[in-house]
């Protein structure tokens, strides 16, 4: 039907990110399709930032501004676990390392200018859940200004400990935390049954003023994500950026006028998330009715006698060429017969299987 909406969806095969032992069945979208007239678009769809793309793309997306927080390695899939929540000011997240011994890993600020420090603390994690750190050296522009051994589990409080960093007053572009000793904890790898040492968890490190997490987010318009016929087409990603964190799908918003397909084959392709820090899921291509009114009443159709394979019907008030759609599923076997020829075309599949 002509007139009738047409819609184009289209879903990235994805695996859940927190699962260590899978990955994505599908990196990015690829799908081709045939339409048989000229129709125009709109484009809707969602997105989610990508857990395999590097940290340090991560957080510009998540939070602009003049610094970029970075971790050695992380909890895998958990965007929450990355090197910046050690340095949002928010207790409620945390730098956690990867499962296995974190001996050696750090987290890492790197700001455009140098900021001068003079009172650090250090909050970090003593629960069941994770190992503890217990000997740490902080570094100013890959330069050690201190090393210090960490207080015992026994002086938690709620799950965690701050102590003060006794450093003295110093300027750097770069202030890196490092793991120079910990104590592990163990679980049981439910995978594959063996011992494994739990990640550690840094809560944050207090006095580096480097503004807040944003509340809502918004790339702006970027044609580096999709592509209609091998040809960029803009578009906007919008969200809040608790669910971005969450991996909670974002919404797409179309940058231009409705997209334009003539008759024919067409093809969509998304650039995969690692590269843009950016992944799109679903991609939903609408078009609308078209608004054409056919130009004549329909006919009135009976059936006279049916069979599994077979229909005999009566047509009353035909007055020109007209579709009949058996809402039957699609075989070549169907021909049309009538009292005055036989039609040999196949029957064309229409809205089934």
């Amino acid at each position: 039907d002509r007139d009738a909406e047409l819609i184009v969806l289209a879903t990235r095969q994805r695996s859940d990110p927190l699962d260590p032992i899978r990955t994505d069945p599908e990196e990015s979208l690829e799908r081709s399709f045939g339409i048989p007239w000229t129709r125009t678009f709109d484009l809707r769809g969602e997105v989610r930032i990508s857990a395999y793309a590097p940290e340090d793309l991560i957080d510009k997306l998540l939070w602009p501004g003049d610094s970029v927080a970075t971790a050695s390695e992380r909890l895998p899939g958990d965007l929450r676990s990355g090197g910046r929540s050690a340095f949002d000011g928010d207790p409620a997240t945390a730098w956690q390392s990867r499962f296995g011994d974190p001996t050696g890993a750090s987290v890492t600020l790197k700001t455009d200018k140098p900021i001068d420090y003079e009172e650090l603390t250090l909050t970090y994690l003593t629960d069941r859940y994770h190992s503890v750190p217990s000997r740490i050296t902080v570094l100013a522009d890959d330069e050690p200004v201190t090393s210090l051994t960490l207080p015992e589990d026994e002086q938690a409080n709620g799950g965690q400990i701050t102590v003060g960093l006794p450093v003295n007053e110093f300027s750097a572009q770069v202030l890196t935390v490092r793991l120079d000793e910990v104590v592990p904890k163990v679980t049981m790898d439910w995978y594959s049954g063996l011992p494994k040492v739990l990640p550690v968890g840094i809560v944050e490190v207090s006095g580096v003023s480097v503004g807040t997490r944003p509340s809502d987010f918004d790339t702006g318009c970027r044609a580096d994500i999709l592509q209609i016929d091998g040809i960029a087409r803009p578009i906007r990603v919008r969200g809040n950026t608790s669910d971005a964190l969450a991996g909670r799908p974002l919404l797409i918003e179309d940058c231009g006028d409705p997209v334009r397909l003539d008759a024919g084959d067409h093809r969509v392709s998304t650039t995969p998330g690692r590269s843009t820090g950016l992944t799109i899921d679903r991609l939903v291509m609408f078009s609308g009715s078209t608004g054409m009114v056919p130009s004549g009443e329909l006919p009135t159709l009976r059936v006279l006698e049916e069979s599994r394979t077979s229909y005999e019907l009566e047509v009353v008030g035909a007055t020109g060429p007209f579709w009949l759609i058996l809402g039957q599923s699609h075989s070549d076997g169907w021909r049309l017969t009538g009292s005055a020829a036989i039609t040999t075309d196949a029957p064309l599949l229409v809205d089934g299987y």
